[in-house]
């Protein structure tokens, strides 16, 4: 038990270390790349944020179409400003964000298991950005949101399409693609003249 402590010590003595030196050196930015060293950490953060009680919890709700057309609709309404609608990340949030959210059609999300994604969806993971939507979310619109994010991956042209109206409906919202340059405008306090860029 002593030799667990000291290396769980020296371990975390080390990490704190790392982001001393790092921070002396290039400051607190979120504008650089993630170190392999915090992308190691930000990944065990996010399996740590499962209690292990729901890791094995299966999704009750079997996948229709009035479940994934009440999904969808909820997930631009949620989700697309920072994991777009295709579940990628690239909006001027997700990929800004420190670290920059994960493409949702990728492995390190699709072979989490279904209590892992509903976890994650109700209870947020700590310093990364993700929210906790427990208190927003009825269990039904958290699964059914775990149906969704399983079928990213599969997202056919005419469902982002019927997505697309819902996004553009969203006032300060814009989900275009990294580099492309399209006039928007944001929404400010009364009073306060909006600004086109």
């Amino acid at each position: 038990m002593r030799k667990v402590i000291i290396t769980v010590v020296l371990t975390l003595a080390a990490v704190a270390a790392f982001f001393y030196f790092a921070i002396v050196r290039q400051g607190f930015s979120v504008r650089t790349k993630p170190s392999e060293i915090e992308e190691f950490l930000i990944e065990q953060a996010r399996n740590l944020a499962t209690p292990p009680a729901d890791k094995n919890m299966k999704n009750p709700h079997a996948e229709t179409p009035q479940g994934m057309a009440q999904a969808r609709e909820h997930w631009v309404d949620h989700c697309a400003v920072c994991h777009g609608l295709d579940g990628k990340g690239q909006t001027d949030i997700g990929r800004n964000q420190y670290p920059p959210v994960p493409d949702m059609t990728k492995e390190d999300t699709q072979e989490m298991t279904d209590g892992q994604i509903y976890s994650t969806i109700v209870n947020g993971v700590r310093f990364s950005g993700m929210p906790a939507w427990g208190n927003e979310h009825t269990a039904e619109q958290s699964w059914r949101l775990v149906s969704f994010i399983r079928h990213l991956p599969k997202l056919t042209p005419d469902e982002l399409k019927q997505m697309q109206p819902m996004a553009a409906g969203k006032q300060g919202e814009h989900q275009h693609q990294a580099g492309e340059q399209v006039p928007h405008t944001h929404t400010h306090p009364p009073g306060t003249p909006p600004r086109k860029h």
